[in-house]
Order: structure tokens, then sequence, then C-alpha cells
């Protein structure tokens, strides 16, 4: 694919999830960023929003991860990713997200671009077939 640091992080996400989608890949991006009235703030908060969720949560455990020799189930039940664009960091809410998922272990992390999105994905051994 061709550079994408100049990618917004909206585009990121529609491309990976076309991506994704294309792949068979069980998946889901829980929309909870962006701007919000105080009111329907309240509401996503009160049914259970939680700031710093990560914008894709892949739900098929990861092809290489390990497995368990006794009951053969995967270690991980999946795997996480923030998109990042350009020079934008993750917040302290993001990372204490990452925290609690690699504590329950699931894997991943910031991802910077699509390259890197699909790079970590196809390392974890996801069926990720290559981008123009």
């Amino acid at each position: 694919m061709a550079q994408d640091d100049n990618l917004s992080e909206q585009a990121m996400q529609i491309t990976t999830a076309g991506i994704l989608d294309a792949a068979g890949i069980a998946w889901l991006h829980t929309p909870l960023g962006g701007y919000r009235r105080d009111s329907e703030a309240a509401i996503l908060k009160a049914m259970g929003a939680k700031a710093g969720f990560p914008d894709v949560i892949v739900f098929d455990p990861p092809p290489n991860s390990p497995v368990c020799p006794t009951c053969g189930l995967h270690k991980s039940p999946g795997a996480f990713a923030e998109l990042k664009a350009g020079r934008n960091q993750p917040t302290p809410d993001q990372l204490a997200w990452h925290r609690i998922l690699w504590d329950r272990g699931w894997v991943g992390g910031v991802s910077r671009g699509i390259d890197d999105t699909l790079n970590k994905l196809r390392g974890l051994g996801y069926p990720i077939g290559k981008v123009l």
C-alpha cells in the first residue's frame, strides 16, 4: 500500500474495516471517539461506554498464539489495535485498556498506519493478503 502517514485515523479505520471483513475475520470497532453532546455522552457512559477502549477488537484467536497442550485452546483469546495517525499518542485511558487486555491474555497495541496494522495482524497469523 502507498505511504499512509497522511491518512486520518478515520480513514485508517475505514480501510482496516474493509480488509478485515474481506478476510472473514470476526472483529468489531466500537465507535466511542468523536464529538458527543453532553447528554448523549452521559447516556453512553451510563450504558457502559468506557473511555480509551481500542479501535479494533479481533475475536478470532491469533493463529500464531500458543495452544494449551492440555485443553487444545489458544492461550490468547484475541487481538486488539489502537490506530494512531501521524504523531498522535495513546491516551492514559487507552494505555490502561492495553494493560487490562494483556493481563487477560489478549495481544495487541498501538498501530501507526495501515501497513503497520496489517503487518502486525499478519505476524499473529491472521489471513490478510497484500494490499496494493
